[in-house]
């Protein structure tokens, strides 16, 4: 995860006022969990991470980039 999303996130909590904790109810884990998250320790996205996300009103989406004129895409 990178540090634009762990700021939008950090600010969500914010303005929830959540702490790790409570967030780590809301979606079935553990604080220390939340806090790998948070810190970038721990940057797969996993269904936990995607409940966070679920939980704080965000999700996770795929977008693809236009091919630069010298790539090809098949």
């Amino acid at each position: 995860m990178n540090d634009e999303v762990r700021a939008k996130l950090r600010a969500e909590i914010e303005a929830r006022g959540l702490t790790h904790a409570q967030l780590a109810a809301l979606i079935g884990t553990n604080r220390p969990q939340v806090t790998r998250y948070m810190t970038g320790e721990r940057g797969n996205v996993t269904p936990e991470f995607e409940r966070m996300l679920a939980a704080l009103g965000f999700r996770l989406t795929l977008e693809r980039l236009p091919a630069a004129p010298d790539e090809k895409r098949e």
